[in-house]
């Protein structure tokens, strides 16, 4: 990650990799915060260096570093190749949706006139998803019957129980294996999510996804989504497993002729 904290972390490795004459290649790499401040401490550190090849995972990380390398590349994150690695397995259990969310407090989705159509009802877009506090959430049911018949099951991504389930919600899931979590993402009706990779996870695997986050990192979705990229945080999206196809095709390419 293009991080100060990040790149000052890693100046030795650099040094000496240059000093031993090794390639250095930057793969699926992208901003933190995406200021102009973290733009600048950045480069003042990698303009120090002989650097070989940039592979983006957005157009504004390859915009703001590509002239520092001897190659450049407008790519996309590598978490997108999963469905080459990864093949999912058909679970034996009722319909659900998965919501997965960085922290304990999590939407609650309300009718509305205007919305998205999603299990046959009309739900609530934009400005009408509203968050709730930890103390609603334990007296009311919250989310847990607002899709019908759809179960919910919520992932955490860690192998360690949260302090505070009781606020959580119900229907947890916990593994301390990433495939477990890929193939629920892959068996679900539709992702609804604040963590971008969750998000990638899911779109990478032709399921609809909402991300509902508010981070510059999701800068990633709109460099394969292009025009689309504002439908994703409004109402659950796919991304075409042809572009996708194309787009992994394209970088594979474009790696294998500067590792000649």
């Amino acid at each position: 990650m293009f991080a100060t904290m990040d790149v000052r972390k890693w100046k030795n490795i650099l040094q000496k990799a240059n000093e031993a004459g090794t390639k250095i290649i930057c793969l699926s790499a992208g901003g933190s915060r995406y200021t102009q401040e973290e733009v600048e401490q950045v480069r003042e550190v990698l303009q120090k260096f002989d650097l070989y090849a940039l592979f983006s995972r957005d157009s504004e990380t390859y915009e703001n570093y590509k002239d520092l390398f001897k190659y450049s590349y407008k790519g996309i994150c590598c978490a997108f190749y999963i469905p080459e690695y990864f093949k999912a397995w058909k679970l034996d259990v009722e319909p659900y949706v998965v919501f997965n969310f960085e922290q304990y407090r999590e939407p609650i989705f309300v009718k509305a006139k205007e919305g998205f159509e999603f299990a046959g009802n009309t739900w609530g877009g934009g400005g009408r998803l509203v968050s709730i506090s930890k103390k609603q959430l334990i007296h009311n049911e919250g989310s847990d019957h607002a899709f019908g018949s759809l179960n919910i099951i919520r992932t955490k991504n860690t192998c360690f129980e949260p302090r505070q389930k009781k606020y959580y919600g119900k229907n947890i899931y916990l593994s301390d294996v990433p495939e477990d979590y890929l193939n629920i993402y892959a068996n679900a009706e539709a992702i609804f999510s604040d963590r971008v990779h969750t998000c990638v996870g899911a779109l990478s695997q032709g399921i609809p996804t909402m991300f509902m986050g508010n981070t510059p990192r999701a800068n990633l979705f709109k460099r394969v989504m292009g025009e689309k990229y504002e439908e994703i945080c409004l109402k659950p999206t796919y991304i075409a497993v042809s572009d996708l196809d194309q787009e992994r095709e394209c970088l594979r390419i474009k790696l294998g002729e500067v590792l000649v």
